[in-house]
């Protein structure tokens, strides 16, 4: 197979000379907008690339978040089960002031009330203890820009 021009009538007429860099108007401004093009695409792939790590960083810590958020329901769950059922414990069954209940009996249930004193079971106890590592270990290096 033989590259070249040809004639109207068929014939090779004559092999180009690619050695020679004659560009026409056209050709000059296409490689003048490659170049720049090459420009403008490695600057794109370099905020790219500090896109992309900014995304993975943020990405996470939104995991850092919900984990800890996860963990303090938990604990808060916990805490509210136990002073549910404490303060079910105290009252004894008893509704409000009856017609005969003494007014210092309602003065001693509000008394040990306030003097409640929370005993964490062993489950909670892990759980906070889990919440406390995982805040030391995993905590982020950025703060969220509330």
């Amino acid at each position: 197979m033989v590259l070249g021009f040809l004639s109207g009538t068929g014939s090779l007429l004559l092999q180009p000379d690619f050695s020679q860099s004659y560009d026409d108007e056209i050709a000059g401004e296409l490689r003048g907008l490659q170049s720049e093009l090459r420009v403008v695409k490695r600057m794109n792939d370099a905020r790219k690339e500090r896109l992309a790590n900014i995304a993975t960083d943020r990405l996470a810590y939104q995991d850092y978040l919900e984990m800890l958020d996860d963990l303090n329901r938990q604990i808060s769950s916990g805490y509210q089960r136990i002073i549910k059922a404490q303060q079910k414990a105290l009252s004894g069954g008893k509704k409000k002031k009856g017609p005969g209940q003494k007014d210092s009996d309602a003065a001693a249930e509000v008394a040990k009330a306030r003097n409640l004193v929370i005993e964490v079971t062993e489950g909670l106890q892990k759980v906070i203890e889990v919440r406390n590592q995982f805040k030391e270990v995993r905590s982020p290096s950025h703060r969220s820009k509330n």
